[in-house]
């Protein structure tokens, strides 16, 4: 694990460099997908037989957890897609963008071993940088949720994305036509759920990734102005030299911490259940 999160760790003097012009483009800057993409970062879950690093769920958290907000965002996204994406019947591309659910994307047709699917999917994080993307067909009359993973050809992408704070994950909208889907490329979520009962939780728990950067990022911030910024209203030249900024910023720095325990925790309670193969408890699932 540490020779992956090293990597990351490294990465982040260029990965905030990089970030204003990305904030300014509404998407990751090439040089930054460039550097994650040598470095491994966008193969952390896939198999080693497909040239990945088969690595556990705590790997993605801590990578996810040493870049900038959008980076962090669009890393966890890429690898947790792709992780569902291995689990397809036949394995189809290598970054998958992020997108799971669209109640906008109609069941055009179903012939036996595949179908035609259209319709929008928004927030699609990543997408711009992404060979296939992950997409996800509502429950139709006759038939549950589906994941479908369509090449980059298969689609168009709008410019649609402008979130203040987050635009550098460039979630535009992906606009697929109706398109053929082979049968290897549309699977039931269902059938996948059951097939690793653990995805869910994995899914859930890697989220946290980005937030618990962020709230790494604002400490050091903060730290490092800390030593020269001034308590507004008071005469106390530095923060630093404040007593109460002190308690303050420690009582945040815990909460960063406890954040980083819980996380871990969980990290190893689905890694356990994965190894052993079997079903999480109620409360392991819950927690």
């Amino acid at each position: 694990m540490d020779d992956l999160v090293a990597p990351a760790r490294d990465l982040r003097s260029l990965l905030t460099a990089v970030a204003v012009p990305g904030e300014a483009d509404r998407r990751l800057t090439d040089k930054a997908v460039r550097a994650l993409d040598d470095a491994g970062l966008f193969r952390l879950g896939t198999p080693r037989r497909y040239g990945g690093h088969e690595a556990t769920l705590r790997t993605p958290v801590d990578v996810g957890a040493e870049a900038d907000g959008a980076t962090g965002w669009v890393v966890t996204l890429v690898n947790a897609c792709a992780g569902v994406v291995n689990l397809f019947p036949e394995r189809r591309g290598t970054r998958c963008s992020a997108r799971t659910r669209s109640r906008r994307s109609p069941v055009r047709s179903r012939p036996p071993r595949g179908g035609t699917r259209g319709g929008r999917w928004p927030y699609a994080s990543g997408i711009a940088h992404a060979d296939w993307a992950l997409l996800g067909i509502p429950a139709g009359e006759t038939a549950g949720p589906r994941w479908r993973s369509s090449p980059v050809s298969d689609y168009v992408v709008e410019r649609t994305w402008a979130v203040a704070g987050m635009r550098g994950t460039g979630s535009d909208t992906v606009v697929a036509q109706a398109v053929f889907v082979p049968g290897q490329r549309d699977v039931r979520t269902a059938a996948v759920l059951e097939r690793v009962p653990v995805l869910a939780p994995y899914l859930t728990v890697v989220l946290a990734a980005p937030q618990l950067g962020l709230g790494r990022a604002a400490l050091r911030i903060v730290r490092e102005a800390a030593a020269t910024k001034a308590v507004t209203g008071t005469a106390y030249a530095r923060q630093a030299d404040s007593a109460v900024f002190r308690l303050r910023f420690a009582d945040a720095a815990l909460k960063v911490d406890t954040v980083h325990l819980h996380c871990a925790r969980a990290a190893d309670d689905v890694d356990r259940a994965s190894s052993e193969g079997g079903e999480m408890g109620g409360l392991a699932r819950a927690r």
